[in-house]
């Protein structure tokens, strides 16, 4: 989906060798007569240690993980944006109330989105807040 908007780049992580692989097989797969941008690249890492880009961004999470790693890249998002100020959106599939709380003890990405109904939330940080 999100190579249908006009994203300067669009990385999926996996975690998984084999989830890499299924995601690389996809990408592969994958056409669009409207896609916007066809240069989609899965990697292979731990996401906690993803440096993410010091540019504009979205995060799209589909219930990636809970506890400690949550916590993990939840901080590693907040160093990012005080190291390198600007525009953050994450939006995030299944929320659950553990990260409910997480971000708003974060202090740094506020909710300005969610649809109980499409079980999603949208929070924005950096720059990009009112």
């Amino acid at each position: 989906m999100a190579s249908e908007y006009p994203f300067r780049q669009i990385i999926g992580l996996e975690f998984s060798p084999e989830l890499h692989r299924i995601a690389q097989g996809n990408i592969t797969r994958h056409f669009s007569p409207t896609q916007k941008y066809r240069e989609i690249r899965s990697q292979n890492v731990d996401f906690t240690n993803f440096a993410l880009p010091p540019e504009a961004s979205v995060l799209f999470f589909f219930d990636p993980c809970r506890g400690r790693v949550l916590a993990e890249v939840t901080a590693g998002i907040g160093r990012s944006l005080l190291a390198c100020p600007r525009p953050l959106n994450v939006a995030y599939v299944a929320p659950r109330p553990e990260l409910d709380e997480l971000l708003a003890s974060a202090g740094f990405l506020k909710e300005i989105y969610r649809s109980d109904e499409m079980n999603f939330r949208i929070d924005q940080g950096g720059s990009g807040q009112d």
